[in-house]
């Protein structure tokens, strides 16, 4: 899909505003100059730049463009299939990671990521195993960070 400059940019523009507004609730903890708002308040006006410039461009190189245009891979429900893959992913870590547990749900979605570019099985579940190991480790002893066991509680190290 082909999205028109001015549309994008606008897009941006109320992704900026949202997360600007959002910046400016956060609670300063103390007297500082800097708080945990001025980070996020500098991205967004950053984005916000951006964004306006962005639709400036559009606006005087666009003419009469449709502001969306379905590129030709949407004509192709396979290629629709493997692009809507991706947020599917993630949906599935977030439902079933606390259930399941890190390293089976990371195992398996990364199974699947990998067979659908046609790498083959075996290839796939060793590259998943050891790339879910790798991350967890890395997370885990690096990091500091516990993820979710789930039903690999019982065999916790």
């Amino acid at each position: 899909m082909k999205i028109n400059d001015v549309a994008g940019g606008a897009l941006f523009l109320i992704l900026a505003v949202g997360l600007g507004l959002g910046a400016w609730n956060l609670p300063n903890p103390g007297e500082q100059i800097f708080g945990p708002s001025t980070f996020p308040l500098v991205i967004a006006s950053l984005l916000a730049l951006c964004s306006i410039i962005m639709m400036t461009g559009g606006l005087q190189s666009a003419g009469h463009a449709p502001l969306f245009a379905w590129s030709e891979w949407t004509r192709r429900p396979w290629l629709v299939a493997r692009f809507l893959l991706v947020p599917m992913a993630v949906f599935a870590y977030v439902s079933f990671v606390e259930m399941l547990g890190f390293l089976p749900t990371a195992v398996a979605i990364l199974v699947c990521l990998f067979l659908s570019g046609h790498v083959r099985p075996v290839r796939a579940a060793l590259l998943s195993i050891c790339v879910a190991l790798l991350v967890h480790t890395i997370f885990y002893v690096g990091l500091s960070v516990q993820l979710p066991w789930g039903i690999m509680d019982p065999v916790r190290w």
